[in-house]
């Protein structure tokens, strides 16, 4: 008896098709006027431990060529290494070639830089600079601080740093405790790559705005105002300024160029810091086995928190179609050979067991046996299908073994006429076979006992197949 489709598993060929969305990108020159200004308030925390620089009597001097502890990235530049000056500013890279008291709209000066309290600075006598890389990475913060510092000649105590977040890039500017002695004009926010034309300064005016609600600078050399009424920085506030965003340049890779369905397919994305896909995965890599045309979206982050999104189409090509016939029949008695047919690959089969790779194979069947035929398409996909041959003594029509019940198929032989039996009260396909597996009668019956009329066909041997409660049986009749 021949079974088909009983299963069958179809192989199809995937097509990646990868289009790539970046919501913004970061220039190869940055300019600071597009770094991003907050202000908050915090806990002012003095560092200790650190590297100090020169002494108590620090004045114009400059210390070069400080390491920062981990690569920073400023104006789109990366920095290892930055420059210090006792004047209240810093600047990056390894040396600075001029003091200034206004480091920001000074055009002689270095570019780079960061000013903190930009104005003529001395140590007091107690006072001190230093330096230090504290965290884990990646998150370290290099921090330069000034303690109790003055303007030149007078009595003020100012107590600030300088910080530099890894990984962020931010920039930040932390005030401690301040006294104020007199009067003073000081230049605070950064500097870029094209000298005093390129700035992202604050702006504070005694009795006008208080340090705590300054305004962006509209020209380099905008100022801060410090005066004893007081009017100084809170204790603990905070300037901060984050660099434009930088979205990820995003690619995925696959491990195949194509795949069949069946077969799982491993796209690895590379060029952001994390990652989120459409199937709810967080890891930079995922294996998926889609079976229908599928659209994977991959959005990626950056820090500081900058995105871009890939758009990944699976387009699916179906495996072939394979029918499948046995010749001259489909139910072999003891001695008797056939063949097996297949058809609806276009390059090849493969047969199991025997391993025979034709379309059509001799067979001659001693026991119950079941086939898989494989057949491919020349995209590479494949479809397994499942052909299962059943023996019949072909000497009998009494069957006591099925489903626990009689068979009985009387007369036989026969003028055409057959009563089929089987006592299970359950529903029974009967069909009518010629010698070729041709179907030629069908029938479906609940009555324990059904009739079959082919008087109308020519005489000579037939089949007649009974399938009921999940089991098939072949018996051999003859019409006379």
């Amino acid at each position: 008896m021949l079974i088909f489709n009983l299963m069958k598993r179809t192989f199809t060929k995937l097509v990646l098709v990868c289009l790539i969305f970046t919501l913004s990108k970061l220039n190869a020159q940055v300019l600071v006027s597009n770094y991003t200004f907050s202000s908050t308030v915090g806990t002012y925390t003095s560092i200790t431990g650190g590297v100090f620089l020169g002494n108590s009597a620090n004045d114009d001097d400059i210390f070069n060529n400080l390491p920062i502890g981990f690569p920073f990235v400023f104006c789109g530049v990366t920095h290892t290494q930055v420059s210090v000056c006792a004047n209240g500013y810093l600047k990056f890279g390894a040396t600075i070639n001029n003091v200034s008291y206004n480091p920001i709209s000074d055009g002689s000066t270095d570019d780079s830089l960061v000013s903190a309290m930009g104005q003529d600075l001395q140590s007091n006598s107690a006072g001190a600079m230093q330096y230090k890389t504290i965290g884990i990475s990646p998150n370290q913060i290099f921090v330069m601080q000034f303690e109790d510092y003055t303007s030149f000649g007078n009595g003020d105590n100012m107590n600030f740093q300088i910080r530099l977040y890894q990984t962020s890039n931010m920039i930040e500017i932390y005030y401690g405790t301040y006294f104020i002695d007199v009067n003073t004009f000081n230049e605070v926010g950064l500097r870029g790559k094209l000298a005093s034309s390129d700035f992202n300064n604050r702006k504070v005016i005694l009795n006008a705005n208080a340090w705590s609600a300054s305004t962006p600078g509209s020209s380099s050399n905008t100022y801060c105002e410090l005066d004893p009424t007081p009017w100084a920085p809170n204790n603990g506030l905070r300037y901060v300024w984050s660099p434009p965003c930088a979205a990820p340049n995003m690619t995925i890779a696959s491990s195949q160029p194509t795949i069949c369905n069946g077969s799982p397919v491993t796209f690895t994305a590379s060029g952001a810091t994390s990652y989120t896909w459409s199937n709810a995965s967080n890891a930079s890599s995922i294996t998926v086995t889609p079976s229908v045309s599928t659209t994977y979206t991959l959005k990626g982050t950056s820090i500081p928190g900058c995105t871009a999104q890939i758009t990944c189409t699976v387009g699916v090509q179906q495996g072939p179609v394979i029918s499948l016939n046995a010749q001259p029949t489909a139910s072999f008695c003891p001695g008797m050979s056939g063949t097996l047919v297949a058809a609806g690959a276009t390059n090849g089969y493969t047969w199991q067991p025997g391993n025979q790779q034709f379309a059509i194979i001799l067979v001659a069947p001693t026991t119950n046996i079941t086939y898989t035929i494989v057949g491919a398409n020349t995209q590479g996909c494949t479809t397994t299908t499942l052909l299962s041959i059943y023996m019949t003594t072909c000497t009998s029509i009494y069957d006591p073994n099925f489903a626990s019940e009689t068979i009985r198929i009387f007369p036989n032989p026969s003028n055409g006429l057959f009563t089929v039996e089987l006592a299970n009260g359950l529903e029974k396909q009967i069909d009518v076979m010629d010698l070729t597996g041709r179907i030629v009668l069908s029938k479906t019956s609940l009555e324990n006992k059904t009739e079959l009329t082919i008087s109308d066909l020519s005489n000579g041997v037939y089949y007649i197949r009974l399938r009921s409660n999940n089991e098939s049986k072949v018996f051999k009749v003859m019409k006379e």
